[in-house]
């Protein structure tokens, strides 16, 4: 049988010669249509740690809040290097595994580890996030104002907001990330020396401020003023709601804010101001969900991007930095 085959096969030598031909193109027609979104997900075996600590310096967070963290978890099992960066109003900790070690273990490991961590007041809670290829943006883009009829500070605020808000709407992106970016908030400049005159403490004045409804309140002292940065989360209240309110002492003394500091608007937890070509702007990071196919998030991305910003392209200009999802496009 397997002779009659080999006999029948060469008589025909045309074909023997065109079928080998058919399947390399095939393959390597399909391999050059591919989409990387199609190709499985890389394991990371490393985590991530965020500490958000506004109210201290790098070298304050070293000893208070580095330190108590890394103690914590050097003692989870198989980990095997770690990294900390202190900088001003933050930590970042990585913490490496073995290679295809079981990261659900670990990030489960770690979040245990940290729950008896004691950190000072003012610091936020330690995030744990997993290293994975959608741990990284899919697109950056640029917002800017070429004819600069619209200023910084909007730009960073109800501009920013507005994209931030269209995209998430967007069936496949999962974060957005803006770099330049703030709140419309307030700052309170308080007199140190007409509030020890009054007998009074930084304390005593944040503890006022925590009378009022929807204020967020943080802190740090230059010189002999105090900055106060708080945002209103709620209803933007009137600029009395806050100066009328009392500031009390420990032995019952009592004073109006308007009397020891002075408000004024400003932009609370803006993040570093990007510019570009000497223009000041937002960059905008867009991240996808796990399951969603890259080519396919970018397209509806790009078909949203027209008239998103809700001001005229001369006014405001959006531009695509990069777009991993283009080269991930069949060609």
């Amino acid at each position: 049988m397997l002779n009659r085959l080999i006999g029948a096969a060469m008589k025909r030598t045309v074909l023997i010669l065109i079928l080998p031909a058919i399947i390399v193109v095939w393959g390597e027609i399909s391999a050059y249509r591919m989409q990387r979104g199609d190709l499985p997900p890389i394991h990371h075996s490393a985590l991530l740690i965020t500490v958000q600590a506004p109210s201290y310096l790098a070298e304050e967070i070293k000893h208070n809040v580095t330190t108590p963290i890394e103690q914590a978890v050097r003692t989870v099992e198989d980990l095997q290097l770690l990294e900390t960066n202190s900088f001003n109003g933050g930590l970042l900790i990585g913490l490496y595994f073995p290679l295809h070690y079981a990261m659900d273990r670990a990030e489960q490991d770690v979040n245990e580890a940290l729950k008896g961590v004691d950190l000072p007041a003012g610091t936020g809670e330690p995030t744990v996030t997993r290293i994975r290829a959608d741990s990284f943006p899919i697109m950056k883009l640029k917002v800017i104002s070429p004819s600069g009829k619209v200023d910084d500070e909007t730009l960073r605020t109800t501009v920013q907001a507005r994209i931030a808000d269209e995209l998430l709407r967007t069936t496949g992106v999962s974060e957005v990330r803006g770099t330049g970016s703030g709140d419309n908030t307030y700052v309170l400049s308080v007199r140190m020396d007409k509030l020890a005159k009054a007998g009074l403490t930084v304390d005593n004045v944040k503890q006022s401020l925590d009378g009022v409804n929807d204020l967020s309140v943080q802190g740090r002292l230059a010189d002999s003023v105090t900055f106060i940065p708080f945002e209103a989360a709620g209803r933007r209240p009137y600029e009395t709601d806050w100066m009328d309110a009392a500031v009390c002492g420990d032995r019952g003394q009592s004073v109006p804010l308007s009397s020891v500091a002075t408000l004024s608007p400003s932009l609370v937890d803006r993040q570093t101001t990007s510019r570009t070509g000497g223009v000041g702007g937002v960059v905008v990071d867009i991240f996808k969900e796990p399951s969603a196919n890259l080519a396919e998030v970018s397209k509806r991305i790009r078909g949203r991007l027209s008239g998103m910003t809700g001001f005229p392209p001369e006014d405001v200009k959006l531009t695509v930095m990069f777009d991993q999802g283009a080269r991930a496009q069949p060609h």
